[in-house]
């Protein structure tokens, strides 16, 4: 676990090649690409996919067939991405892992300085860092501790960005040399725990790849839409998978919510195998044909008959889940679906019609939109094919990279140096 944990932690510079894993709820995808010189743009040259049985469901039991079968899955999945090239062992990976694997927390921390016209300097900026992070491992092992049923001592941090800092309500990249009365920092830290990274660094070992970064799904695509823009996005992205649904709160390109429902599209998909009286393959099918308009008219009322319970049950989930933030924060109109269960019609009509949000701080109106491959800036080589929302998470590791993979500056050289001692 040492040399993995330095890896982790580990100067994250290397080749241009690299190989981008999704390790989502019940499938593994693959994604190889190439990192341009100027390290401003990612070339898809690959993608492949391939079904498994739930990676959670694996690691609880961690039984050897079980992790055999999805290092098996995996390998069906690389090989896929690569066919066409003549690339067989991508060296290094980018891993990207749904919520219920990897969690993502933001923290805003407010300090006054004593004296307003002394200039910022490294010691002062590396213990505001360090107040600020000690302040941000505390609040992670009362989560683990009271929400996931695992011991505090068993999780670590995986990676730590400064997302923002302000002087005096300024914006700065680098606050040092700056004079001023008030620092605002907010930083986000992926953790996970010591058994899910184990897991994890097994399947990466069987596959004899070398690991980059593992990175929380969610703040992946939250940060790739931002990557190569001067735009700041303001947001809620829903990532529904077959399990779960992911909910990312994005103010200004900041993450600063991040939460998990345990209800996804499998949900439709076990309704409509009862009402239907048919298996969960076929039901998978209809869903699928129901989602891109195959259906007779008939029977497309039927299914949206059948399908409405759920998706008010998915809707409460969400209130739910939004309330407590709704209370600190005016959330945004702005809704961007992605995942293997977002295409289903209801879902998008239910958040802009439904009044699930009347005891939330959301406006009157909600813009619901499909978030793509193609919203993020910076890829070349995007064919149709690839440019699905099941396959946008896998995306945004591979534009995540132009960041994490190519220059680390020297505030988060720090941040990485004292997140390491945190979590020790």
């Amino acid at each position: 676990m040492k040399n993995f944990f330095s890896r982790l932690f580990g100067q994250i510079i290397g080749g241009n090649y690299f190989l981008a894993l999704d390790f989502g709820s019940s499938s593994i995808k693959s994604l190889l690409f190439k990192v341009s010189d100027d390290g401003k743009k990612v070339d898809i040259l690959g993608f492949g996919e391939s079904r498994q049985s739930s990676l959670s469901d694996n690691i609880s039991n961690n039984e050897e067939n079980k992790i055999s079968r999805i290092v098996l899955a995996a390998q069906k999945s690389i090989s896929e991405a690569c066919k066409n090239t003549k690339i067989r062992a991508p060296l290094k990976v980018v891993l990207g892992a749904a919520g219920d694997l990897v969690h993502g927390d933001s923290i805003t921390k407010r300090y006054i300085r004593e004296d307003a016209k002394e200039k910022i300097n490294l010691i002062e900026l590396k213990n505001i860092i360090q107040k600020t992070q000690w302040s941000a491992w505390d609040n992670i092992r009362k989560f683990v501790r009271d929400e996931t049923g695992y011991s505090e001592f068993n999780v670590k941090l995986i990676n730590s960005r400064i997302q923002e800092i302000k002087v005096d309500g300024y914006r700065v990249t680098n606050p040092i040399g700056f004079s001023g009365r008030e620092i605002v920092i907010s930083i986000f830290n992926a953790y996970s725990t010591e058994e899910h990274l184990e897991f994890l660094n097994n399947i990466i070992g069987r596959l004899n790849l070398e690991l980059s970064f593992i990175v929380a799904e969610p703040y992946a695509v939250a940060q790739a839409l931002s990557v190569g823009s001067n735009d700041k996005i303001s947001a809620l992205l829903l990532d529904v998978g077959d399990f779960a649904t992911d909910i990312t709160f994005i103010q200004e390109s900041k993450v600063r919510f991040i939460k998990t429902i345990a209800l996804g599209s499998k949900i439709f998909n076990q309704r409509l195998s009862n009402e239907l009286c048919v298996d969960n393959n076929d039901a998978e099918a209809i869903k699928i044909k129901y989602g891109n308009n195959l259906l007779s008219r008939v029977v497309t009322k039927k299914i949206a008959r059948i399908i409405k319970r759920d998706v008010d049950i998915w809707l409460n989930a969400m209130e739910l889940s939004l309330t407590n933030i709704s209370k600190q924060e005016i959330l945004p109109g702005d809704i961007l679906l992605y995942g293997a269960g977002s295409q289903l019609p209801d879902l998008k009509t239910a958040l802009e019609d439904g009044d699930w949000r009347k005891n939330l701080s959301l406006p009157r109106r909600l813009v619901v939109n499909l978030l793509l491959p193609e919203s993020f800036l910076n890829i070349m080589n995007l064919s149709p094919e690839f440019n699905r929302p099941q396959f946008t998470a896998l995306c945004a590791l591979s534009v995540l990279s132009l960041d994490f993979l190519t220059y680390e500056d020297p505030i988060n050289q720090n941040l990485r140096r004292i997140s390491r001692i945190v979590s020790q």
